[in-house]
């Protein structure tokens, strides 16, 4: 029967941590770079790992990005795949996974979570400004009106039109970001989310181009 860790690298394959309050420190100190972290926003689709089932986010989770060479793996697990380059100052998830029980790390998965405002709340500007692209981009806003346009087929124009707006803004701000603040440009999926080209057609089943006579967006199912 296992009772302690064996250092095989299977949890951090299955994807990195949630981040808690508590962590918060880590990010503070540079243990945690911010430039490895991003932000599953609210409305997004994430993974519930207490049903084991993808859900609608009722708020945002602060995540270590991924190896984007090795689908899901969390970005410190070493080359050879089986031991953590940050495991003496690990998250408090990392700490309290054990994957023969799982039980203390599920009750205290929902706790105390890492908000953006948390990191960036006291930063004049930086928080206005991702606080006006949660406004202009939230999922709540997207998710309506990828309905309409589902519901008509891709044919609403206005729907469309708005859509691509939404997208056009959150891809601007990113652009500025890298032209301004480069210093801070590794940080946008943290401060943004994720792009939207990268989310909607996943999430969405959309087929999104912007062509000189305006957007095609269009539930894929449907021929354009």
């Amino acid at each position: 029967m296992q009772t302690s860790c064996t250092q095989c690298g299977e949890c951090c394959r299955k994807g990195g941590p949630a981040l808690h309050i508590e962590d918060k420190f880590l990010i503070m100190q540079g243990k945690l770079p911010a430039s490895g972290l991003f932000t599953l926003r609210k409305g997004e689709i994430g993974m519930d790992p207490v049903e084991n089932k993808k859900i609608i986010l009722e708020e945002e989770i602060i995540k270590i990005q991924p190896d984007s060479n090795r689908d899901w793996a969390c970005i410190h697990l070493s080359e050879k795949g089986d031991a953590c380059d940050v495991y003496e100052t690990r998250p408090v998830e990392c700490r309290l996974l054990k994957c023969w029980d799982t039980r203390a790390l599920l009750a205290r998965y929902q706790e105390d979570r890492l908000t953006r405002k948390d990191i960036f709340g006291g930063v004049e500007g930086l928080w206005d400004l991702i606080e006006d692209h949660e406004k202009r981009c939230g999922y709540d806003t997207i998710r309506s009106l990828v309905e309409t346009i589902e519901g008509k087929k891709g044919a609403d124009e206005e729907s469309v039109r708005k859509l691509g707006e939404i997208i056009l803004y959150d891809r601007h701000i990113r652009e500025v970001m890298h032209e301004k603040k480069p210093e801070m440009a590794k940080m946008t999926d943290l401060l943004f989310g994720r792009p939207l080209m990268q989310t909607l057609p996943v999430m969405f089943d959309l087929k999104i181009e912007k062509k000189e006579s305006g957007w095609v967006i269009k539930p894929k199912r449907i021929p354009v």
